[in-house]
């Protein structure tokens, strides 16, 4: 019944939707592709390879997500019996992906269809999955019903609700119920995210907590002399062993005037400081790049060649390097996490950096970890614009705090590595299992 509700609710507000959407996926290019794969239209894959293998369909949205899911992709990849078709939702994520696993010959990439029965439905015939597995909170109702009618299990892995979901499943508990109905396993992130469900009884069967996935993924580690031409590469040239590199870390509308306002106090108070702001959707840079020009400050962005000296800010206009120009930092900004946005951006990545960080109050995506890190004072909750300002400032001229920080975070996040191989774990039992039954 609740299947129908949605199909029925879907077609009107695709029809809305979808002309909206039709310039940006023009904008990025690969148009024909794209729209074919997002109605599900894949084509013929791995037809040859097909009798002796299993077909793993696994769905990541975003950027973040893809990180995570790269070590566990890898690890699978590299059992060479199974097949691997990687779907995911945005081009950022898609060009990370295919920059990392593009050239395996097991690995297919696209894109995720529209969740609507006729474009699962083709993906479906293309893929023809032995397992479906999900991500974080990502609850596909077409996708999932496909799965449960051809009699194929759903995993959802590194499982993890914000507040607001969990709000939502209060409130229309018998919609929570239905979704986690279709789920075969779930592995949340934490104990606390997993008790939040089961008080709500809406939780599978088959749940446990293990840990946070994104906690066992690895930085590209990058050297001194790597580091200094990466940094001459930005603009940033007469960089002194004093001098304080601050990062904005995947900043949202409006979060680059904390970071901003933050530097130019610290010039006024003669601090040796740079900026590198790294919003979350790379094509708002030519508008941080006109901000950044009023204030008077010289600046590059990472999609043009650096011709100026003395640069101050640098804009990362790009995708997929984040993990990269992190470890150029000293200290940074959690996006996302300041009034009007909510939700946060992933603060693991500056963690594994070593790189101490100040966030708003709005880290509800992330509320396990960052508990974590305040309550052992490793990073620093601002309620107000202000005071992340004066946080801000305050750590950029003690660097004897930021260097016992970064040690601690490093430490930390060591601590609580392991996960990748419990999820291994799983799919490997379950992989064995299907092998030991076709034999």
């Amino acid at each position: 019944m609740l299947i129908w509700i949605y199909r029925l609710v879907f077609v009107p507000a695709f029809l809305v939707l979808f002309p909206l959407h039709l310039p940006r996926l023009i904008k990025r290019g690969r148009f024909l592709t794209t729209v074919r794969q997002r109605f599900g239209f894949y084509g013929a894959l791995f037809v040859k390879a097909r009798e002796k293998k299993k077909s793993l369909w696994i769905q990541v949205v975003s950027v973040g997500e893809a990180q995570a899911a790269s070590p566990l992709i890898q690890s699978l990849n590299n059992r060479r019996d199974c097949l691997l078709f990687i779907t995911t939702t945005t081009s950022t994520a898609h060009t990370v992906l295919n920059q990392r696993f593009g050239h395996c010959s097991g690995i297919w990439i696209g894109y995720f269809p529209f969740d609507f029965f006729p474009f699962v439905a083709n993906a479906w015939r293309s893929i023809q999955p032995d397992l479906v597995v999900l991500f974080e909170s990502e609850l596909w109702p077409e996708l999932m019903h496909r799965a449960r009618s051809s009699g194929v299990p759903v995993w959802l892995i590194n499982a993890r609700h914000s507040d607001k979901t969990i709000q939502w499943f209060i409130q229309f508990p018998m919609i929570a119920r239905w979704l986690y109905g279709y789920i075969s396993k779930a592995l949340f992130v934490s104990r606390g995210q997993l008790e939040r469900l089961k008080a709500l009884s809406i939780c599978p069967a088959e749940a446990s907590a293990i840990g946070q996935l994104k906690f066992d993924v690895s930085l590209p580690c990058i050297n001194q002399d790597d580091r200094q031409v990466l940094l001459s590469s930005m603009g940033f040239h007469n960089v002194q062993p004093e001098t304080c590199i601050i990062i904005g870390a995947s900043t949202w509308a409006g979060e680059e005037k904390i970071l901003l306002e933050a530097l130019q106090s610290l010039i006024d108070d003669g601090c040796d400081v740079r900026l590198i702001l790294v919003p979350r959707h790379a094509d708002r840079g030519h508008d941080i790049a006109t901000e950044v020009a009023s204030k008077g400050l010289s600046y590059t962005l990472r999609s043009q060649p650096v011709s100026s000296t003395g640069v101050i800010v640098h804009i990362a206009d790009t995708t997929g390097e984040m993990q990269m120009l992190c470890q150029c930092a000293h200290m940074g900004l959690i996006g996302k996490s300041f009034a009007p946005h909510i939700g946060g951006q992933n603060p693991l990545e500056l963690v594994a950096a070593g790189v101490p960080m100040v966030y708003g109050p709005s880290m509800s995506n992330f509320r396990d970890v960052c508990n974590d890190l305040e309550a052992e004072n490793l990073s620093r909750c601002c309620l107000s614009r202000d005071e992340a300002k004066q946080s801000i400032v305050s750590l950029v001229k003690d660097a004897s705090v930021r260097q016992k920080l970064s040690y601690r975070l490093q430490q930390w996040l060591v601590a609580r590595k392991g996960v990748l191989s419990l999820v291994v774990d799983e799919f490997d039992g379950f992989l064995d299992h299907v092998v030991e039954e076709t034999a």
